[in-house]
C-alpha cells in the first residue's frame, strides 16, 4: 500500500511538475502564515488550567506587579551624585510607555503614609506600639530608643538578619541622624519648619 502511494506521488510529480509546484506552493503559503500566528510564552501558567482560579489569580498578580519582568540598573559613584543621576534618569526611563510601566528609585512615600502600619507583622506593631504613647521629645526618644533595642540588639532578644533588614537599620539611623540634626536647628532657626522635616526623617529615613 505504501510502495502503491509512493508511485502514484512520483508519477504524479514527473507528469504534472507545475500542478505538484502550485500546490507546494499552496501549502507553504499556508504554514507560513500559521507560523507567523505563534506566539512565545514563557510563562509557567501556559502549561496549566487556564480556568483554575489560583491560575487565574497568579496570572492578576503577575501583571499588577511585573514580577517576572523586572530590570535592575546599577550606578556606582559618590552619594550625592547618585541621587542627582537617580533623579534625572528615573523620568527619561519611565517616559518609555511601550516597555516600561512603573521606576522605583526612592521609597513611596504617599504608599507608605497611607498603608505602612498595615504592611508591618503582628510582632513589630506590638514592639512599636510604645512609640505613640508619649508625644514629648524626651518620652518619644526613650521609647525609640528601647524599641531599637528590642528590635535589633541581642539584649532584647532581637538581631539583625539579612540585606533587606540591614539596609533598614542604616536608611533608620541615617532618619535618626537627620531627626537630631533637625531638632537642634529648630531651637536656633525655623522651628516649625525643622520640625515637619524631622518628623518627616524619623517616620520615612533616607529616601
Amino acid at each position: 500500500m505504501r510502495n502503491k502511494l509512493l508511485a502514484d506521488l512520483a508519477r504524479f510529480i514527473s507528469t504534472r511538475p507545475w500542478w505538484s509546484g502550485l500546490i507546494l506552493l499552496v501549502v507553504t503559503l499556508g504554514l507560513g502564515f500559521m507560523a507567523f500566528q505563534l506566539k512565545l510564552s514563557t510563562a509557567m501558567t501556559n502549561l496549566m488550567p487556564q480556568d483554575d482560579p489560583m491560575v487565574q489569580e497568579f496570572d492578576r498578580v503577575m501583571e499588577e506587579f511585573a514580577g517576572a519582568a523586572s530590570m535592575l540598573v546599577v550606578a556606582e559613584g559618590d552619594e550625592q551624585a547618585l541621587v542627582t543621576f537617580a533623579e534625572r534618569v528615573a523620568p527619561q526611563i519611565e517616559a518609555i510607555k511601550d516597555y516600561v510601566k512603573k521606576v522605583d528609585y526612592k521609597l513611596p512615600r504617599d504608599f507608605l503614609t497611607k498603608h505602612a502600619l498595615m504592611l508591618m507583622k503582628a510582632e513589630d506593631l506590638k514592639n512599636n506600639h510604645p512609640l505613640f504613647e508619649d508625644p514629648n521629645v524626651v518620652g518619644f526618644l526613650t521609647n525609640l530608643n528601647n524599641s531599637f533595642e528590642r528590635e535589633y540588639t541581642g539584649s532584647g532578644g532581637g538581631s539583625i538578619e539579612g540585606q533587606e533588614q540591614e539596609q533598614g537599620v542604616i536608611r533608620f539611623m541615617d532618619g535618626l541622624q537627620t531627626f537630631l540634626t533637625d531638632m537642634n536647628q529648630a531651637l536656633d532657626v525655623d522651628g516649625a519648619k525643622a520640625g515637619v522635616h524631622a518628623a518627616e526623617a524619623i517616620l520615612y529615613g533616607d529616601p
